[in-house]
C-alpha cells in the first residue's frame, strides 16, 4: 500500500495477539529463569494455564521421561541437563512450529 502512495515502505513487523504474548511470555520464563511458575502465568494472562495449553503437557511428558524438565500443576522446572537443549523444551510452547515436528535434540545444538 505504501508502494502505491508512491512512498518508500521502512516499517515492517508482525501484529501480535493474546495469544502470541501468552507464549512468549511461557517462553521466556523457559529460557531465561529455566522455570515457570503456572499461578504467576495464571494471575498476570487470566487463563487456566493447563486448560489453556491442552496438547503441551503430552509433549513435555516425553522430556520429564528423558530427565530434562520436571513438571506438575503448579510448576515447571527444568533440569541441569535439560538446560543444554532449552529450545527444545522452549519449542513446545511455540504454536508456529510443525505439528509433526520429529524429536531431534540435535538440530538445535
Amino acid at each position: 500500500m505504501t508502494l502505491d502512495a508512491g512512498k518508500i515502505p521502512i516499517r515492517r513487523g508482525f501484529v501480535l495477539g493474546q495469544d502470541d504474548l501468552l507464549r512468549r511470555w511461557v517462553i521466556m520464563e523457559l529460557l531465561c529463569r529455566f522455570a515457570v511458575d503456572v499461578g504467576a502465568i495464571e494471575r498476570r494472562h487470566q487463563i487456566e494455564f493447563w486448560r489453556y495449553f491442552v496438547p503441551e503437557p503430552a509433549k513435555l511428558d516425553a522430556m520429564q521421561a528423558d530427565g530434562l524438565i520436571e513438571f506438575d500443576q503448579n510448576a515447571a522446572q527444568v533440569q541441569p541437563v535439560g538446560k543444554l537443549l532449552i529450545r527444545n523444551i522452549g519449542m513446545v510452547f511455540d504454536r508456529y512450529l510443525c505439528e509433526k515436528q520429529i524429536q531431534r535434540y540435535s538440530k538445535v545444538i
